[in-house]
């Protein structure tokens, strides 16, 4: 476009064409090198490990101040690029079946003499500047010990170390935080749905709530349920049909045959209800929806997806 000035989302303007022109190109043929570097060596046979210790960008754009590696890192997306294309597996026999992080942290805590054999060689690796095996190993003492608060002070100061070397400033936060939660400093909770602000709930399309659903089934208590709701939604000419069976809930939009139990309801009443910013005794009291067929069934339908 030969732009004199360019305002991206991230970093700084930018002023006159050929600066532009060199530092969109730098950056286009970085993001082509990682891809296509992965590719090949993958085409070579490597695992994601030994790909991320060979691609390396070329000089002028590593040195490129535009390139520097403050959000993303050249090995995360190494790594984002081989599970696109391959998924999870890394072509190592030993990858195929790991065990359990329970079970792999009692045998490497066991190989280490027992749990206070093992801090003390984390703290011997932190004082030889080996971080990440000192966070690895206080990791596995405290899979076993959640309360060990040695092993809790040696994660810490490994993450700690870890985050001091960082460019990236989403990993030097990650490591850091999760340093905080180490010390017992700070306890990071999932969003509650009564958190959620009302503008957005309201903005939320009800197909999207009915998508969560599915995702958010009990197969435990779901094993032996065969039943299908129907959920109508006059407002907005909106229906959907929830079939669970024995542990899977299928969600589809419309009539999709017969259903035992009909909800009619205003969109923004079952937001609300599903965001328990309204109780559904409280709606039915006051004749906000309407239910056909067995609202006992109904309810115990819906508490098959509560956590």
């Amino acid at each position: 476009l030969h732009t004199e000035h360019l305002v991206p989302s991230h970093t700084r303007p930018l002023s006159g064409a050929a600066e532009i022109a060199l530092r969109l190109t730098h950056y286009r043929d970085a993001i082509q090198f990682v891809h296509d570097q992965t590719v090949r060596h993958m085409n070579l046979g490597l695992s994601p490990d030994e790909i991320v210790a060979r691609v390396r960008l070329p000089r002028h754009l590593a040195e490129d101040p535009f390139l520097q590696e403050f959000y993303g890192t050249v090995e995360w997306s190494v790594r984002g690029i081989f599970d696109g294309y391959l998924g999870w597996f890394s072509g190592e026999g030993r990858d195929l079946f790991p065990d359990p992080p329970m079970k792999r942290a009692a045998q490497v805590v066991e190989l280490a003499g027992g749990p206070e054999q093992a801090l003390s060689r984390a703290a011997q690796a932190l004082s030889r500047g080996e971080a990440q095996w000192a966070l690895t190993l206080a990791d596995d003492v405290l899979l076993l010990h959640p309360k060990e608060a040695r092993a809790g002070g040696l994660k810490a100061q490994a993450l700690t170390a870890l985050a001091g070397r960082q460019l990236s400033a989403n990993a030097r936060n990650y490591l850091l935080t999760e340093a905080y939660e180490a010390r017992g400093q700070i306890r990071i909770r999932p969003l509650a749905h009564s958190k959620v602000p009302a503008s957005m709930v309201a903005q939320t399309p009800l197909s999207s709530l009915f998508d969560a659903m599915a995702v958010n089934l009990d197969p435990e208590r779901a094993a032996e349920v065969e039943r299908t709701v129907r959920f109508r939604f006059p407002d907005v000419g909106q229906v959907f049909t929830v079939q669970v069976r024995r542990g899977v809930a299928e969600v589809r939009e419309g009539e999709a045959g017969p259903a035992e139990i009909t909800l009619f309801a205003p969109s923004a009443v079952w937001k609300d209800i599903l965001f328990d910013r309204c109780n559904i005794a409280r709606a039915l009291a006051a004749r906000e929806i309407r239910v056909e067929g067995s609202l006992p069934g109904l309810l115990l339908f819906l508490n098959l997806f509560r956590p």
